[in-house]
């Protein structure tokens, strides 16, 4: 009797052991995290992008000088081996959504989301708005439905890869008075006017970008 009882206890342990490890199997399988993996991936217009869900909301950001990286705790040190970063993060407001001016310590932004509510109409506001700073990064971002999608004044020695703008108001990449930047791998889509735009610049490197649907392509 006790043989035969500890017989059936054993299937049962065994039986709710394979139960527990299907369903932590189904669960990692289907988890979405930051990280780019294709079971986080959708197209949209086409596009890559990182699915809305993987993304942390956040609120505009805000950043005037080098000494607010640390006093709104973004994880780096501003050095060029270890930037300051912004990651992650779905910002989804009418107004700029993320503006830094006046640094010079070395940040990047990536895997970010940028938007703009549904119904928002497209004011004159920034996806990401770089001003008089040098040392800017810019990542695997997908931004859309502002006026200006990535605007740089006043700047040096910045970096945007791999990013798509698109369903801007008026310009995708808006760039003036700037020097010695590098804008490679980008899409520029579906923006009304401009999909890129350069003015009083030099020394840029373009390369491997793409325009498309946009009134003009690059300007």
């Amino acid at each position: 009797m006790t043989s035969s009882f500890g017989s059936v206890s054993g299937v049962r342990n065994l039986s709710f052991i394979l139960l527990v490890l299907l369903m932590v199997s189904s669960f990692a399988g289907n988890a979405i995290t930051h990280k780019t993996s294709e079971s986080a991936i959708e197209r949209v217009d086409g596009h890559r992008m990182i699915l809305a869900d993987s993304y942390t909301p956040h609120a505009p950001i805000i950043i005037t000088s080098n000494d607010d990286f640390d006093s709104q705790d973004w994880p780096g040190s501003g050095t060029e081996d270890i930037p300051y970063v912004i990651e992650g993060l779905n910002i989804t407001d009418g107004s700029t959504c993320i503006r830094i001016s006046n640094t010079d310590v070395y940040f990047e932004i990536r895997n970010c989301l940028i938007s703009a509510p549904a119904g928002a109409g497209m004011q004159i506001s920034y996806g990401i708005y770089f001003d008089n700073l040098t040392h800017g990064k810019v990542d695997d971002c997908f931004i859309e439905r502002h006026y200006y999608g990535i605007g740089l004044e006043y700047s040096s020695l910045c970096t945007f890869t791999n990013n798509t703008v698109t369903i801007n108001g008026h310009y995708g990449f808006y760039v003036f008075q700037s020097y010695s930047c590098n804008i490679s791998d980008n899409t520029a889509t579906s923006n009304i006017d401009y999909g890129f735009y350069f003015s009083y610049s030099s020394s840029f490197t373009l390369m491997n970008n793409t325009a498309e649907s946009n009134h003009y392509g690059i300007y």
